[in-house]
């Protein structure tokens, strides 16, 4: 992803795990609205990034998925606060 989501209005954070079996890396960037992950999406340099890809990644493949809650017990720090 484009190295200056941080610093978009709506970004919360972001989380990652590798399968070491695989080597696929899974990263999941938390937004505020659709509307500020689409700013990200047509931002000159994110476009120009994903022209490049191919250069550091062997495929990828994007989900976006709306989080509808969370719960927990508050003892793991997480982007999103606990609805």
């Amino acid at each position: 992803m484009f190295r200056n989501e941080k610093g978009f209005s709506g970004y919360l954070g972001e989380e990652a795990w590798e399968n070491n079996e695989t080597g696929h890396v899974s990263n999941v960037y938390y937004w505020e609205s659709m509307e500020a992950l689409q700013a990200l999406m047509e931002h000159p340099s994110h476009i120009q990034a994903k022209q490049r890809q191919s250069r550091w990644l062997n495929g990828y493949q994007v989900v976006i998925a709306q989080v509808i809650g969370t719960y927990g017990d508050g003892g793991i720090s997480h982007p999103l606060p606990i609805i």
